[in-house]
């Protein structure tokens, strides 16, 4: 089989969203243990540790910002 471009672009999206569904059941399970969920973001250097609805917050707003 020939790879393709869009083939790649195909796989690398599945890839993308199984990883994001094991997060989110990795994540859903330490909050059912009342346990809080913090994340590292690295995009414009180490912001250090903020919880998790924040950097979701922060992602948000840089969307809108751009439509």
């Amino acid at each position: 089989p020939v790879d393709s471009i869009r083939w790649e672009m195909l796989r690398d999206g599945v890839e993308d969203y199984e990883y994001l569904a094991i997060l989110r059941r990795l994540i859903g399970e330490k909050e059912q243990a009342g346990r809080s969920v913090s994340v590292r973001r690295h995009k414009d250097g180490d912001q250090g540790a903020m919880p998790l609805d924040q950097f979701i917050a922060g992602i948000k707003e840089e969307k809108q910002g751009r439509q």
